[in-house]
């Protein structure tokens, strides 16, 4: 899925890594990036 880049990676290359990562994250209750944790105390 992930392939390995040599030098400055393209930017939809960065995107599409960032969306997986952050869609992973969701699913596991962790915010992630610049996701805005909704817990109490974290504001």
């Amino acid at each position: 899925m992930f392939r390995v880049v040599r030098g400055c990676p393209d930017a939809d290359e960065v995107a599409a890594v960032t969306a997986v990562l952050t869609a992973v994250a969701g699913r596991r209750g962790r915010p992630a990036g610049r996701v805005v944790p909704r817990r109490a105390g974290w504001d």
